[in-house]
């Protein structure tokens, strides 16, 4: 008599298939584009808003809230004597300057908390890192 063992059914590997992955990166693709256009939304609304007429600034939300759109403010500012693009370019300077060294001591710091070995390491990171989990709307009402 002879004897017949048998092994149970390898299951096939748990692979998604291509349209599944398409599908997700679809979604990445539109979730990120509509969060692009939520943080852009603020910008275009003053955009907007900088070149309604009086009226129509006074009138608030409404259907004919963006008829005769105007650049008579930024004509009347430029006539006024203030040179506005004295002080745009101090606000970029100011900007790009605090970018800038931003940048480079954190990049500093954040090389010697990764790669240096000292005590006190985890203390020093859990100090730079306490202020990022307090909320802004926590400290703005302190500021003023």
């Amino acid at each position: 008599m002879t004897t017949v063992t048998t092994r149970p059914a390898e299951s096939a590997p748990l692979n998604r298939p291509r349209l599944a992955k398409k599908a997700s990166a679809v979604g990445r693709l539109t979730m990120s584009i509509v969060i692009g256009l939520l943080f852009l939304f603020p910008v275009v609304w003053t955009i907007l808003r900088s070149v309604q007429t009086i009226s129509a600034a006074a009138a608030g939300f409404g259907p004919g809230m963006f008829d005769g759109l105007t650049l008579e403010h930024y004509s009347a500012l430029q006539g006024s004597g203030v040179n506005i693009w004295v002080y745009t370019g101090n606000s970029a300077l100011v900007a790009l300057g605090t970018t800038a060294v931003t940048v480079v001591v954190a990049t500093l710091a954040g090389y010697g908390l990764a790669r240096l070995k000292f005590a006190g390491a985890g203390i020093a990171f859990a100090i730079l890192l306490t202020p990022f989990m307090v909320p802004f709307q926590g400290i703005l009402t302190p500021l003023f």
